[in-house]
């Protein structure tokens, strides 16, 4: 689905800009522990399990493939983005 039609998923871009502890919890470690990032984007995956001979020689249970760009480079000093975060988010 479209990030567009996900507006939890533009609050949750704007709010690691931010740099908001408690979604910065929701991740297993802070990729960001000395300030929050410039910039953010997503790049969309497609996994798979991956082959018995896969897992056994590499270790790998997931095979996966670069899709697509699934949202753009955006920073807080974009205004389009950050008139679109305000909106959902109520900032």
């Amino acid at each position: 689905m479209p990030y567009g039609e996900e507006p939890w998923f533009i609050s949750f871009m704007g709010k690691l800009l931010k740099g908001d502890k408690p979604v910065l919890g929701l991740l297993r470690y802070n990729p960001f522990p000395d300030a929050p990032p410039k910039f953010v984007r997503a790049l969309l995956y497609e996994y798979h399990f991956a082959t018995p001979e896969d897992h056994t020689t590499a270790a790998a249970i997931w095979d996966r493939k670069l899709v697509d760009l699934y949202f753009p480079a955006v920073s807080l000093d974009d205004e389009g983005f950050r008139q679109a975060f305000m909106e959902i988010a109520g900032e």
